[in-house]
């Protein structure tokens, strides 16, 4: 989508958007784009794959930008005069971005922030986009995943719940997760009908 003003993408997942032009999930010509705890991947553009900023200033926290797909800067692109503010997230390709590349040691403020070459990029090692509770479907963080128990509980106080909603916490394993989703294992009773009155 295109945003004039003021975007803010908060438990949300953002997978599987294409277009010919900039910003396969964001372009954002004016105003703020914010990204909490969120994903984005998957997405497909000619420049900037998954977010495409003019001169809008970018505030990523706790959050994925990874495994997006584009002719230039498979992940993000800016501007240089863009402000671009990113903590604790995952960043897989940092082309355009001025981010220093950490590999999956996590850097300044908490982030991994992959290379601008192939081969170099981070891997968030997600799921495929599909049906993992909730009324949306998402990408679920395989075990190996380096945005496990990355994020920052500090920043995660905008719902006691991820994406899905109730019964999947937000915080699961003493520390939050980054993106739209928690790793996390649920006892079998949460889905066992009881009651003809279940769904």
């Amino acid at each position: 989508f295109t945003n004039y003003g003021t975007v803010t993408l908060r438990n949300s997942t953002l997978s599987g958007n294409m277009t010919p032009s900039a910003g396969g999930a964001v372009a954002s010509p004016s105003g703020q784009i914010n990204i909490i705890q969120s994903t984005l991947t998957s997405n497909q553009a000619n420049d900037g794959g998954a977010i495409y900023s003019y001169d809008s200033p970018i505030d990523i926290k706790n959050s994925i930008v990874a495994g997006n797909v584009a002719n230039t800067n498979p992940d993000m692109r800016k501007s240089v005069s863009a402000m671009l503010s990113v903590t604790n997230s995952l960043i897989g390709r940092s082309d355009s971005t001025s981010l220093t590349p950490t590999g999956l040691t996590p850097g300044a403020n908490g982030n991994l922030i992959g290379g601008t070459t192939t081969g170099t990029e981070i891997d968030p090692l997600l799921g495929p986009l599909t049906d993992n509770g909730g009324p949306m479907m998402t990408h679920a963080l395989l075990a190996s995943s380096p945005a496990i128990d990355r994020g920052s509980n500090a920043l995660a106080t905008s719902s006691s719940n991820d994406q899905r909603g109730n019964p999947f916490v937000r915080i699961s394993n003493t520390t939050v997760d980054m993106g739209a989703i928690e790793r996390q294992t649920l006892a079998a009773s949460f889905f066992v009908v009881t009651t003809n009155t279940d769904e």
